[in-house]
């Protein structure tokens, strides 16, 4: 029977490897090399047996000392998280008709999952700088900005949750020209950044219809200043991915008229472009631009498109067709892990093993391809505990799980089926309670032990080669049927 996910087998606490039996192990072999030259030196006097002994003595200091030192130095290195902030850009043009200048708008999505955290009290904060340097070829720095941000976690786990971020908004003036984007995350606690640099072009509307670029927005959490949730709502989406995740798309853009354009109307149009070039309307209808800046604000479904990069475009044409204005914009969406239209159904089960039990195995290999999608739902059908609901929480930690092991165990490779010793533990048994690791610079083997307090699991993974394998060495029956 394979374990489930919230196992009831108690397994007794393990002992993990320590420094000092690896220093025991050194002392013995350099005291059985010492008794071996000792004898062969017998026959050369007491003096060379003397100096042949304080030799094996200073060499045994050295290396018990380096030891330490490296082993000191480990410990501190893990103290410190290696910060390469989850940063995502998006940004656009809008004009102002009146002014007839124009205006750069960016967001910047900050995730918390990668930067130091460190405690006050029952609290865990992390120091933010955001700087954004506007650039132009032959003029240096035309605007910046500098933004501090300090991110607030009340429960320690919150500082590894992906799903935690910071959303950052600005606007800045901009003539005609070239220009350059450079947007600098700073971790302000490992002193470490994350640059992104972007070159665009500014060219000023010279007919009588402009249009703005597209903004993508989902509902977010909107923060006060004192870092507290305080309401949902609509907010800029950087990240630009949709699907099951994010089932509604909200778009915005503004049309503009350099002349009041009472007489005749425009027809404005939205179209969303499928992965295989497919046109799908979104918007059509015929408007008369009372205003010079008309707002124009709607939203999409995502839930039900087949995953893979579309295109959201805006056209709007006058209605003698002599003024026509297009923009675009691209998304991704991402969809149900276990929908076999978008996965191959081997890479399903190499997950789905982890938690099915022999006879589901069995039946689940064998099953006709026409009835493996309806056997594939009932299986995550009999494991939701809100059956009247239309979300199967089992499921999504499932996958949740599946996709946090793949991205942090598996260098991110998201296709492979093959899955790591500390993946398949991670998606069975979840985030352990605390996480040991010690490294042995000398033969160059890692260890990581990884304690669930309430199940009383120690799982031991040993990297022999120090290449970053982690085996699951003890206990063995951890990943067994």
């Amino acid at each position: 029977m394979k374990k489930k996910i919230d196992p009831a087998t108690r397994i007794s606490k393990q002992s993990f490897l320590r420094p000092i039996i690896i220093i025991k192990n050194i002392r013995g072999i350099v005291m059985a090399r010492t008794s071996a030259w000792g004898g062969r030196e017998a026959g050369r006097g007491p003096t060379a047996t003397c100096f042949v002994r304080c030799c094996n003595r200073l060499i045994f200091l050295v290396l018990f000392w380096g030891l330490i030192h490296a082993s000191a130095g480990t410990w501190k290195k893990n103290e410190l998280k290696i910060a390469h902030p989850a940063v995502h850009i998006d940004y656009g043009l809008t004009f102002d008709p009146q002014t007839e200048s124009s205006r750069l708008w960016c967001a910047v999505s900050v995730k918390a999952q990668n930067f130091v955290f460190l405690r006050d009290g029952q609290r865990f904060w992390a120091d933010v700088e955001l700087e954004c340097l506007l650039m132009r070829p032959h003029s240096g720095v035309v605007a910046t900005r500098i933004y501090r941000d300090t991110l607030l976690a009340g429960d320690y786990r919150q500082t590894h949750d992906a799903d935690e971020y910071r959303l950052f908004q600005f606007r800045l003036p901009v003539e005609a020209g070239k220009y350059q984007l450079r947007i600098v995350v700073r971790d302000r606690i490992s002193r470490k950044e994350a640059i992104w640099e972007e070159e665009f072009d500014v060219q000023l509307p010279d007919s009588r219809l402009a249009v703005s670029d597209i903004q993508l927005a989902h509902r977010g959490v909107i923060f006060d200043q004192n870092n507290l949730k305080y309401s949902r709502g609509v907010v800029l989406y950087p990240e630009r991915l949709f699907g099951l995740p994010e089932p509604k798309l909200f778009y915005y853009f503004e049309i503009y008229s350099r002349e009041w354009i009472n007489d005749q109307p425009v027809e404005i149009q939205v179209r969303l472009r499928t992965p295989d070039h497919r046109n799908i309307p979104v918007l059509f209808r015929q408007q008369r631009l009372k205003i010079e800046k008309f707002p124009v604000f709607g939203t999409i479904e995502t839930d039900t498109l087949p995953p893979g990069e579309y295109f959201l475009v805006a056209t709007v044409k006058s209605a003698n067709g002599r003024v026509a204005v297009q923009k675009a914009k691209s998304f991704w969406v991402y969809q149900n892990p276990a929908d076999l239209r978008f996965r191959p159904y081997e890479a399903v089960l190499a997950e789905l093993r982890l938690i099915a039990t022999r006879e589901e195995m069995a039946y689940l290999k064998k099953i006709p391809h026409s009835l493996r999608q309806q056997a594939v739902d009932r299986f995550w059908e009999l494991r939701d505990p809100t059956p009247m609901t239309p979300a199967n929480e089992v499921m999504t930690e499932f996958y949740r799980r599946v996709l946090f092991a793949r991205m942090y165990f598996e260098n991110g490779n998201l296709n492979d089926p093959h899955l790591s010793d500390r993946s398949k533990v991670y998606i069975v048994y979840g985030r352990p309670d605390k996480v040991l690791r010690n490294s042995n610079p000398l033969l160059r083997k890692n260890v990581e032990v990884w304690i669930y307090q309430r199940l009383e699991i120690q799982a031991i993974f040993l990297d022999e080669y120090g290449f970053g394998d982690y085996r699951l060495v003890e206990p063995f029956s951890l990943l067994q049927d």
